[in-house]
């Protein structure tokens, strides 16, 4: 009798065991959200306070007293494009005149974005034909001289654009024909891609070798719907490069600097 109850006494303190590790995970789970985790707001529910619940600061909004600020720094006067000099008036309010100081003025620079026009370059490829057996012949495109319409500045634009600004092929015809002032159709664009691909084939293998070769590494990897069906990215991180691949291709690399992408 006193073995079963001894036995029976073991049992339930087991039990009781793997429910205090359960109720534990559970309390845990319990203080997570928004802010401390991945969990949206809206998961947080109504217990919890809005920015209008909290307690207001005693102080003001904005900078505090004594804060130094920061301006930007005004750049030598022998990279500025255009310098106007403007005069004090002439007369007082008083009716003397206004004499000009021989003092340093005061510097005031605005920083803009100049006309951008799109730049056209035409190559004319001459004929010709043999005086002897009558072979016609044509001029070759010079060396560097793309073959299709979109020069190679404006390649690696549409790249940049479509991968690290995530345009869509539609907006990036879009800003191209507002801020350049060229018109391209929807497929232009995506043989650019095409073409950007190519060209980044290689850099992006030897990213690839340096990553294989790497001593330590970081793994991560999400799931992604494409054309209604399942798709996997996997992200290998290493101190210099950032390597990912998508179902198997190499979708995109880069270097890191300052921790960002």
């Amino acid at each position: 009798m006193i073995t079963e109850l001894s036995a029976q006494i073991e049992l339930q303190r087991e039990q009781l065991a793997r429910q205090s590790e359960l109720l534990a995970v559970l309390q845990e789970r319990l203080k997570l959200d928004s802010k401390n985790s991945s969990k949206p707001p809206s998961s947080d529910g109504p217990s919890s306070c809005n920015r209008e619940q909290r307690r207001a600061s005693e102080r003001k909004r904005g900078a505090q007293k004594g804060h130094k600020g920061s301006f930007r720094a005004l750049v030598d006067a022998s990279q500025v494009d255009n310098i106007v000099d403007c005069k004090p008036v002439e007369v007082c309010d008083c009716g003397a005149p206004v004499q000009v100081l021989a003092d340093e003025p005061v510097r005031h620079q605005v920083f803009d974005v100049p006309p951008v026009k799109a730049q056209v370059d035409e190559v004319r490829r001459h004929s010709g034909r043999c005086l002897g057996c009558g072979k016609a012949h044509r001029a070759a495109l010079p060396a560097g001289v793309p073959s299709g319409q979109i020069g190679p500045r404006a390649l690696a634009l549409i790249g940049t654009l479509g991968t690290y600004h995530h345009l869509t092929q539609f907006k990036t015809c879009d800003l191209l024909a507002r801020l350049m002032g060229a018109d391209f159709s929807v497929g232009a664009i995506s043989q650019a891609h095409g073409k950007v691909a190519q060209a980044l084939k290689a850099p992006v293998l030897e990213v690839a070798a340096h990553v294989a070769q790497a001593p330590v590494k970081q793994l991560d990897e999400t799931s992604y719907p494409r054309e209604g069906a399942g798709n996997w990215a996997w992200a290998v991180v290493t101190p210099r490069v950032v390597l990912l691949r998508g179902d198997n291709l190499l979708v995109r690399s880069s270097d890191r600097h300052d921790g960002r992408w």
